[in-house]
């Protein structure tokens, strides 16, 4: 886990939960404020990334794969 899921209204699952690979990404509004991955270390890390540093990430990004994470969170 990354972050702190508190207070979150909104969910996106990256990769696929019946594979046993995947994370959950929770917003409060648009605002990404933790991640929990199964499997998944790159997103984990990606993640810790991303909210340490305030980077904007949408929710179509972080459910669609193809998006980098890495790429995103050195975007700032």
């Amino acid at each position: 886990m990354a972050g702190l899921p508190g207070g979150y209204d909104r969910t996106v699952i990256r990769g696929e939960p019946e594979s046993g690979k995947f994370s959950v990404f929770y917003f409060r509004g648009t605002k990404l404020c933790a991640v929990d991955s199964v499997n998944r270390p790159l997103d984990h890390l990606a993640a810790r990334k991303l909210i340490g540093s305030g980077t904007t990430l949408t929710l179509e990004q972080a459910a669609d794969e193809s998006v980098n994470l890495k790429t995103v969170s050195s975007e700032t």
